[in-house]
């Protein structure tokens, strides 16, 4: 997972005297995600991974962010629309902006994040969501409550959880040793 892959990465930019990683989350990592429990969870935690290995690198000029999606029409997304094809114009609604994110669009803010343009920014979530965990519009007032919109995700994607690795998950699990500046 996420931790892992820190673990190299840092080796490796410490080797090369400094970079950039950005891991990336969810804007369920952002805000309370009613159904969703186990998955807002998981992004709480890379987001504050994200924060702190951001804190015990930033002297040894490696920055650590995060992109936190918010509705993006992924692969994963479009089999929950094929599916049950009211909720596309459900999670249109419920965006301030009235459309879905593109895939692009969140690789456009990890590729900032990466840039000499962002060398002053470590330790971020960067909400790639159109402000959609700054308020939901007055147009989705009547709209059923966002937990019951997530719940209806929910059986569609099975776990009701994404991963960045384009659905792939791990089939075990591993216990992580006690943490250090040198543990990654």
């Amino acid at each position: 997972g996420v931790w892992l892959c820190m673990k190299h990465e840092i080796r490796q930019l410490l080797e090369q005297g400094g970079g950039a990683i950005v891991n990336n989350a969810s804007t369920a990592g952002l805000v309370g995600v009613e159904a969703l429990s186990g998955y807002a969870a998981s992004k709480h935690a890379v987001i504050g991974m994200t924060r702190t290995v951001a804190l015990e690198y930033a002297t040894r000029a490696i920055r650590v962010n995060a992109v936190c999606p918010g509705a993006i029409s992924t692969p994963m997304l479009d089999g929950v629309i094929n599916e049950q094809p009211e909720i596309e114009q459900l999670l249109i609604d419920y965006e301030p902006m009235r459309r879905l994110g593109k895939p692009e669009e969140v690789g456009e803010a990890a590729v900032w994040l990466c840039s000499d343009r962002a060398s002053f920014v470590t330790g971020q979530a960067l909400a790639v969501d159109a402000m959609q965990t700054e308020g939901i519009p007055a147009a989705a007032a009547s709209l059923p409550p966002a937990g019951a919109l997530r719940a209806r995700l929910r059986p569609a994607t099975g776990t009701g959880r994404a991963a960045a690795d384009g659905g792939k998950r791990c089939s075990h699990r591993r216990r992580a040793g006690p943490a250090s500046h040198d543990g990654l």
